[in-house]
Parts: C-alpha cells; sequence; structure tokens
C-alpha cells in the first residue's frame, strides 16, 4: 500500500483534546485486504456504497463512500449510528465544481468545516486525503486512518495518481 498524503482535523468540543494527539495508521500486514476490499466496492459503484471495518480487538466502524463527479469522494465514518468523522478524497484532478459538490455534501449533513480548510489544502501534494473528527474518540481511533487511507489508496490508485 503506498502513502498518503493526508491532513487531520479536529472539530469536537472534549477540552480532553488539547492534550490529544491524532491516531496512526495501523500498518498491519494483512496482504492489503482492506485496500482490495474497498477497491473492489469502488468498482461495483463508485457513485456510493457502504462498508462496515473490522479490525480485530477494536471497535469496528462503518463507511458510506459518495463518489463525487470523476475525480474525487466523500466519506463519513459512523460508529453505533453516530457520525464520527468524514474524509474528503482528492486526486488531484478536481474542478471547482466537485469542491462545491464536496462541500454540499457536509453541509447536507450539518457537518462543519473547518474555516481554513480550503486554505490550507490548496497548499497540499496532490493525491490528498483530508479527514475531519467530530469526536474525539473518533480523532484517537486508528481504525478510522487506517480505513481512510486504505480507502485512499483504493480510489487514488484507480486514477493513477498514488504515491
Amino acid at each position: 500500500m503506498g502513502v498518503v498524503n493526508g491532513i487531520t482535523f479536529y472539530m469536537g468540543k472534549s477540552p480532553a483534546a488539547r492534550n490529544a494527539k491524532p491516531a496512526a495508521n495501523l500498518m498491519f500486514d494483512d496482504g492489503g485486504f482492506l485496500c482490495q476490499s474497498f477497491r473492489r466496492s469502488l468498482l461495483k459503484s463508485q457513485e456510493k456504497f457502504k462498508a462496515g471495518v473490522k479490525i480485530p480487538e477494536l471497535t469496528p466502524i462503518d463507511v458510506e463512500w459518495t463518489g463525487i463527479g470523476q475525480t474525487a469522494g466523500v466519506t463519513v465514518w459512523r460508529r453505533e449510528g453516530k457520525i464520527a468523522a468524514g474524509s474528503i478524497f482528492l486526486n488531484g484532478i478536481e474542478v471547482d465544481q466537485e469542491v462545491q459538490a464536496i462541500v454540499a455534501q457536509f453541509r447536507g449533513r450539518r457537518l462543519p468545516l473547518p474555516a481554513h480548510l480550503w486554505q490550507k489544502v490548496a497548499k497540499l501534494k496532490r493525491p490528498l486525503l483530508i479527514t475531519v473528527h467530530y469526536d474525539l474518540r473518533s480523532y484517537t481511533d486508528p481504525v478510522v486512518v487506517t480505513a481512510a487511507e486504505a480507502l485512499a489508496n483504493a480510489f487514488f490508485t484507480m486514477f493513477g495518481t498514488s504515491d
């Protein structure tokens, strides 16, 4: 699995977050199973899919993928039915209408995006994975980052844009 360029934001309200650090990818040796599973889902439907992510001894999480145009995507990460995080996938050739559709996806779910998000993103190398966490548990959970990076690899390799 390739390295994914990514940026993480925390939008929750927990005072404990001040001392928290974002989780890191588990980089476990599963033979690329998670990435391959996401790739199969994307090949079946690049528009929308839902899947569950289970990593032994960790709390499972559900993902809802929505493709934006041909070159971008959005996921919502849910635990116990509640949205824990959202991710944005930009492969580097997205157009303004796709960025507007991404913002609309978050607004439609009443999920805030950081005010400075697009200014930061404009300066970063593509392909790019952006994850916005809405609770502290998600921010410190290695399942979210591991799954998000696996999905990013699956998506970006479809365009030949992964590192």
